[in-house]
C-alpha cells in the first residue's frame, strides 16, 4: 500500500490545518514541498495535490492522485516515504484523525486492487463451453 497517498488523503480530507497540531502542519508541508522539489510545481503530481486540498472528499481526486503516485514511482523515493510515514504517525496521535487515516488506507487498498486488476492482460476461463 502507497503510504504517500494514504498520507496525503488522511491530511487533507482531516483538514490539515484545521487540526491545530503545528506537527501535523509541518509534516504534511514537509510532504507536499519534496513533491514539489522531486517533480515540480507544474507537475501532474503536484498539481493534483493542490486539487484533492480544494475537493478532499472528491473520491475521483483520490484515485487520481494514487494513480499519478504510481505514474512515476513516487513509493519507491526513500525520502518521500518517511516523509508520509512521518505525517501517518504525526496523524494518528491525534484522537480525532485515527479513524481517517484508516478509511485513507482502505480507499487507496481498494484502488489499487482495482488498478491491477484493470491492467491485468490476463484472461480466465470460467468454463463456459459452447456446444
Amino acid at each position: 500500500m502507497d503510504p504517500i497517498s494514504i498520507a496525503l488523503i488522511a491530511a487533507t480530507t482531516a483538514g490539515v490545518t484545521k487540526i491545530g497540531e503545528q506537527a501535523v502542519v509541518d509534516s504534511y508541508n514537509g510532504l507536499k514541498g519534496l513533491i514539489v522539489q522531486r517533480f515540480g510545481a507544474a507537475s501532474k503530481v503536484a498539481r493534483v495535490v493542490t486539487e484533492l486540498e480544494e475537493e478532499p472528499k472528491s473520491e475521483a481526486t483520490k484515485a487520481l492522485l494514487a494513480e499519478r503516485l504510481a505514474g512515476v514511482q513516487a513509493a519507491r523515493d526513500l525520502e518521500l516515504t518517511t516523509a508520509a510515514e512521518k505525517l501517518l504517525a504525526e496523524l494518528e496521535k491525534q484522537q480525532t484523525t485515527r479513524e481517517i487515516v484508516g478509511q485513507a488506507a482502505t480507499f487507496v487498498g481498494d484502488y489499487n486492487r482495482i488498478a491491477q486488476v484493470r491492467g491485468s492482460h490476463n484472461t480466465v476461463d470460467l468454463g463456459n463451453r459452447r456446444s
